[in-house]
């Protein structure tokens, strides 16, 4: 997300007088383009909805916080987490694990930040998602494909939001891809809500 860049659409074919706004990719990325509507103004209409209150959304943000840090220090995450080496100047630093975590995060500290994005709204700093790099691979191959493969196996399949606004088209792709979850499978993803990490059986 740190590499979303900034961009003058219509430049390549050129320009009128006074054209050539900039626009920033990750505004247009984190808004819906066939309402207009933003993430978080999303999350403020459902809020409205069904009656979440700030309050609601602190605790949740809380209870996301402390999970997260109670998995670090059991270490669930280190099988998960690559250290990778970042150059700050002439320095190196070794960055091994998540630095949006929180763990200090109270109740107290959530009531003192004002909403970032509507005026008595319930969505603040401390309680959306956080804008943070990551990593993902998307596999694309043909149906048959499996029936081939030697060793490769499903290890995640699309399922129906738990969270967000609204259900998942890719909710039963797992079956047709012949991913076969056990029962108590912990399948983890973040959402628009609060961060750390939570899972699903």
């Amino acid at each position: 997300m740190t590499q979303a860049p900034f961009v003058i659409r219509g430049l390549r074919n050129g320009l009128r007088l006074g054209g050539g706004a900039l626009e920033d990719s990750l505004m247009a990325g984190l808004t819906d383009t066939y309402c207009g509507l933003p993430m978080a103004l999303t999350a403020e209409k459902l809020a409205e909805q069904h009656g979440i209150t700030r309050k609601d959304a602190d605790a949740y943000a809380l209870r996301s916080q402390q999970a997260a840090d109670a998995a670090y220090k059991a270490c669930r995450m280190k099988e998960e987490l690559v250290p990778v080496e970042v150059k700050q100047g002439k320095k190196i630093i070794v960055v091994s694990e998540d630095d949006h975590r929180r763990p200090e995060t109270t109740m107290e500290t959530l009531d003192q930040l004002p909403p970032s994005f509507k005026k008595d709204g319930i969505v603040t700093a401390g309680n959306a998602s956080g804008i943070v790099d990551g990593a993902a691979a998307v596999v694309v191959t043909r149906g048959d494909a499996r029936k081939n493969r030697e060793g490769a196996q499903v290890e995640a399949g699309g399922a129906d939001c738990v969270v967000g606004g609204g259900g998942s088209r890719s909710e039963h792709h797992g079956d047709r891809a012949g991913a076969v979850f056990a029962e108590g499978t912990a399948i983890r993803w973040t959402d628009a809500g609060a961060d750390g990490p939570r899972g699903s059986e």
